[in-house]
């Protein structure tokens, strides 16, 4: 056989026959690795998708773990807390629902609580600011915070006398901070209130300083270090008289208490009643992020 001559008479079948095989060749192997790339790419989105909903099961998890447990700190911790460190009021001190004169009541009260200041000092011869600090004309809208103060001042001071201190310099009242609450049922006094829609945290701080013994000092920390009666120290200053061996004591100290109110702004009576007027040292509160002398 002659293969030259059988080779130009049937080149142009034998080319192109071979061209289709490799052409079809080539396109199977293209075909073949976009499915496996295909395949590849459908298991690593399943392995993604699977990676992404434990992901998400596990964010809902903690989340849920973190709703819960904001929950009981908000609904049981906070109120517990609250109760432990919340001012106990005497009743002469809260203006009554029904009082229409909150002024008329405010002038009934100073006067006694002077006196009851005025009883134990004497008896040891303490001297103390005149009047605590506290005016006899008010505004009717700074009542309230006002009497509040009083009973917390009437307290110190009585507690300093009978403690040891021989010179009550000034127990300074500063504005009061409000923070509003979470709402959450609140267990004050043993009893659930109905709702803290509304509710705010009021942080009542004082300048205290006074000279005595160093009994005074431990008198002062453990009558006010307890339950009902707990002030929350922000800062000392405490110095010897090496003469006499009395402390020369200066504390920054707050009480807290709930209200259902925010801050308070005065407002100017008129009527020429002859008790108008605002306390230039004291109320006007302002709002803040501020409690137990820690800002957040």
């Amino acid at each position: 056989m002659d293969f030259q001559s059988l080779w130009y008479e049937h080149k142009r079948f034998v080319l192109s026959v071979g061209l289709g095989v490799a052409v079809l060749s080539i396109l199977l192997s293209a075909a073949a690795s976009i499915e496996a790339t295909t395949m590849q790419l459908r298991r690593e989105t399943e392995a993604d998708a699977i990676s992404i909903e434990e992901g998400v099961d596990s964010l809902l998890g903690k989340e849920g773990k973190s709703l819960g447990l904001a929950s009981v700190l908000t609904e049981e911790a906070l109120p517990k807390l609250l109760a432990e460190v919340t001012w106990d009021l005497a009743p002469e001190y809260l203006v009554p629902p029904d009082e229409p004169n909150a002024y008329g009541y405010y002038a009934d009260v100073l006067p006694r609580a002077l006196r009851s200041v005025k009883d134990q000092a004497q008896v040891r011869n303490v001297r103390y600011p005149s009047n605590l600090g506290f005016p006899d004309e008010i505004d009717d809208s700074l009542v309230p915070e006002t009497l509040v103060q009083l009973h917390i001042a009437r307290t110190i001071a009585i507690a300093l006398a009978k403690g040891g201190a021989t010179n009550i310099e000034a127990i300074d009242a500063h504005t009061a901070v409000f923070e509003d609450l979470p709402q959450v049922d609140f267990l004050l006094d043993g009893e659930t209130s109905d709702s803290s829609s509304g509710r705010w945290l009021r942080r009542l701080p004082f300048r205290v300083v006074w000279r005595g013994s160093i009994e005074s000092l431990y008198a002062f920390l453990a009558e006010f270090g307890v339950q009902g009666r707990l002030l929350l120290i922000e800062s000392t200053s405490i110095e010897v008289d090496d003469r006499s061996g009395l402390l020369d004591c200066e504390l920054h100290v707050a009480a807290v208490d709930v209200v259902d109110h925010g801050p308070v702004q005065p407002t100017t009576r008129s009527g020429g009643s002859g008790r108008g007027g605002t306390r230039p040292t004291r109320g006007g509160s302002s709002r803040g992020r501020r409690f137990g002398g820690r800002r957040y």
